[in-house]
């Protein structure tokens, strides 16, 4: 791997032997994303009642039906990007990167627990794989010599367990924005070569199983799970890294198939409750701190807001593996970085504290009625923590199923500098849908 190779395989490697293991300036002003419309989006794709186009300069994926149609779906709209990153992420570069993909990594995807639903997912991504690309030759990873296998799409659905993302975001929400309602903004900081950046996109996701949401979010071609994501129950989640307690023995879950069964499944004003209800029954391999923010109505819990929390989530057994920390009493804001301030009492990584700081003095800011967390604030508070790795920048409105999204353009180069889109769930639904 060219990116981030060093940190994923030293932590493969006490895996195995049973160890635990900002820019200064501002971008250039960009203007307030405009929503966009219908005639916006360019379909260039279609699988059944899915297809694939372009928002603006972003590739943007809607997928529907059951757990294996939208695998075949992806599969097929997507198959020489999937191809690509297997090349070029997952299977590490270098003379002995074959060697070290087939002795360390792959043996540490058998430790996972792969569901029913995400085995039918992936099983579809590389039958549709299979059907756009139908010459071996097509489907071939060089760095293994062979075809790519269902395996391979396990594999690189894990990355984000053994490679942490380091992230930072914010929550506003009652006096700190203009009408009340939550904003949230997010960057997803992730060392991403050129492979990864080309497969990044826009998706919204339509199951047809009973009891689960369409979502719409941040993610990359061949990845099924979550990371960046808000549900039509008006549900927000973002994943973050975090420095985790010791794990328990057994089968861990991938933690992005985790939060995708867990926001696909909460409701609106219990939403705090129910993922984390879910997530204690899904132990996982390393520590995160998941940001939760919900547009639904609730009463307050211990005098605190019920629509906001960070879940210090890890496989460690105390508290089942979940702690909420919630705003502090009469605080409309919340901040999450990369470490945890409830579940481990250590003071956290440098970086992790310095951009929990500077977010925190704009939380300061917004909940003393200084400023509001609008689009323009909210923007200029996550481009003051961004990195040259940050792949993905995203301000949310969870009461309007909406995102503005900017993604990296090239590595090197932070989310926060290039261009903002705005999306909304029930426009890219409507697409081809006739509805």
């Amino acid at each position: 791997m060219q990116y981030g190779t060093t940190r994923v395989f030293r932590f493969l490697l006490g895996m195995l032997l049973g160890t635990s293991a900002a820019f200064a300036t501002l971008p250039r002003a960009n203007a307030q994303p405009r929503s966009v419309k219908a005639d916006d989006i360019r379909v260039v794709a279609r699988h059944g009642r899915s297809w694939r186009g372009t928002v603006g300069r972003y590739p943007v994926l809607v997928l529907r039906g059951s757990h294996s149609e939208r695998g075949l779906a992806m599969g097929v709209l997507c198959a020489r990007e999937i191809i690509r990153g297997g090349n070029e992420y997952v299977i590490p570069s270098g003379a002995h990167g074959a060697e070290l993909y087939r002795r360390m990594q792959l043996p540490l995807v058998a430790k996972f627990d792969w569901s029913d639903r995400y085995r039918q997912e992936l099983k579809g991504v590389l039958a549709g794989i299979e059907i756009a690309l139908p010459k071996p030759a097509d489907r071939k990873l060089s760095r293994l010599d062979r075809a790519i296998e269902f395996r391979d799409l396990q594999a690189g659905n894990v990355v984000a367990d053994l490679s942490g993302v380091k992230c930072s975001s914010m929550m506003a929400q009652g006096a700190a924005t203009a009408d009340g309602k939550p904003v949230i903004a997010r960057n997803l900081d992730f060392y991403c070569n050129p492979a990864m950046l080309a497969s990044q996109c826009i998706v919204a996701v339509e199951p047809n199983e009973p009891g689960l949401r369409a979502t719409l979010g941040v993610s990359w071609m061949g990845l099924v799970g979550c990371y960046t994501a808000v549900s039509d129950r008006g549900v927000f989640l973002a994943m973050h890294n975090a420095r985790g307690l010791p794990r328990r023995m057994g089968k861990w879950r991938p933690r992005s198939f985790a939060l995708r069964d867990a926001l696909e499944s909460a409701c609106g004003a219990s939403a705090i409750a129910d993922i984390t209800a879910v997530l204690r029954r899904r132990p996982v391999v390393c520590g995160n701190n998941i940001l939760v923010g919900s547009a639904g109505a609730g009463e307050p819990v211990e005098g605190k807001s019920p629509l906001a929390a960070v879940l210090e989530w890890d496989g460690g057994a105390a508290e089942k593996g979940v702690t909420i920390r919630r705003p502090a009493d009469g605080d409309p804001t919340i901040v999450c970085t990369n470490h945890y301030l409830l579940r481990r009492k250590d003071a956290g990584p440098a970086g992790s504290v310095s951009r929990y700081k500077t977010l925190a003095a704009w939380s300061r800011s917004c909940a003393g009625g200084k400023a509001t967390f609008d689009f323009e604030t909210a923007r200029k508070a996550i481009s003051s923590v961004a990195k040259g790795y940050t792949a993905h920048s995203v301000i949310a409105w969870p009461a309007d199923r909406k995102l503005a999204v900017a993604l990296s353009a090239r590595p090197g180069s932070s989310a926060v500098r290039n261009k903002w889109v705005t999306v909304d769930l029930k426009t890219l639904l409507k697409v081809e849908s006739g509805r």
